[in-house]
């Protein structure tokens, strides 16, 4: 894993290194002055960051920046402390890490949330298209899913956005932006709860129709792999039931799949989230993502290319270790 994660840091950053354009000029003239307070000119700015080195010499000071000392003296002796910071942000001025602990807890409810509706749909969905193949359901099960795997988030989020919030149809059934109504947190906690549900349902829709499309087709194409297997066979004319076939049988080995989908899910979801939460305009880490792609904000997509191929590696571990659970034959010596 940790030669994949030094590939992925490497290849984001020659890419945002030579992207058109340079940092961010709103948040320079905003957030950084020269020494006499005015506003800084472009060559200051590249001082500041270290963009007139080498490559390699920034490259390497972004690893450096990761990391922040500080020597805390006392009257009998000094001590280094060490603290985690992932960089600094251009437009906000402070560590990456204090920006993602008030974000991510944002974003990892709208994806957990999402994961949840996925699953609980899309297998019993994809278990069904399997047992029904050829039939009524079968046939538009698999159309209307292709539809919803071919629409762009961005075009179910506008369509929702205009037909669901005081739109074309002149209703409101949901709000359009934010996690909050205005003066929800002086509301009583089951009435806050409700609010926040409210507010959750159109991007939790929004990101959840591609991942539910593609499971329960991987689904429908598991069981029925498995389905036309002679121990399948075997069971049938040993006259058991064809529920306790699916059960005890077919869907065990049909997990493996799933499995992999499940390892590859979060991380696509905060893929996803960066679309959402800009069009819902929720403070998560998408939108926090999309603002530091705008604005050139080098350490923020650095660090959030980072955090992917962790959180990537991290479940793909997971998932060859669930494998052994899921199938007794595999085994890890």
């Amino acid at each position: 894993m940790f030669p994949t994660w030094i590939g992925i840091t490497l290849i984001v950053f020659m890419i945002v290194r030579f992207a058109p354009g340079r940092p961010g000029s709103e948040s320079f003239e905003a957030g950084y002055l020269s020494a006499d307070g005015q506003a800084a000119s472009l060559s200051y700015y590249q001082r500041k960051l270290g963009l007139d080195q080498p490559l390699y010499k920034q490259y390497f000071s972004w690893w450096r920046s990761l990391f922040s000392t500080e020597i805390v003296a006392s009257e009998e002796h000094q001590t280094r402390t060490f603290e985690f910071t992932l960089g600094y942000s251009l437009t906000s001025r402070s560590s990456v890490v204090s920006e993602l602990k008030r974000r991510l807890p944002i974003t990892l409810l709208i994806s957990t949330l999402s994961i949840i509706l996925i699953y609980i749909i899309a297998i019993p969905t994809g278990l069904l298209m399997a047992v029904t193949r050829g039939r009524r359901f079968d046939i538009g099960s698999n159309t209307l899913l292709l539809a919803l795997w071919s629409v762009p988030i961005v075009l179910v989020a506008t369509l929702l956005i205009g037909y669901t919030t005081t739109g074309s149809l002149g209703v409101q059934w949901f709000p359009n932006n934010g996690l909050s109504s205005i003066g929800a947190e002086r509301l009583p906690f089951f009435a806050w709860l409700a609010d926040r549900a409210w507010h959750l349902i159109l991007p939790v829709v929004c990101i959840s129709l591609g991942g539910f499309a593609y499971l329960a087709k991987q689904t429908r194409a598991s069981v029925l792999e498995n389905l036309s297997m002679d121990y399948v066979r075997t069971a049938k004319a040993k006259g058991v039931s064809g529920i306790n076939i699916i059960k005890h049988h077919v869907f065990r080995n049909s997990l493996l799949p799933l499995i992999t989908i499940f390892a590859t899910l979060l991380p696509f979801m905060l893929a996803g989230s960066v679309i959402v939460e800009k069009i819902f305009n929720i403070e998560g880490m998408g939108l926090f993502t999309f603002r530091a792609v705008m604005n050139r904000d080098y350490d923020v997509v650095q660090a959030m290319a980072l955090i992917a191929g962790v959180l990537n590696s991290f479940g793909l571990l997971v998932a060859d270790i669930a494998y052994a659970a899921a199938d007794p034959r595999i085994k890890y010596r």
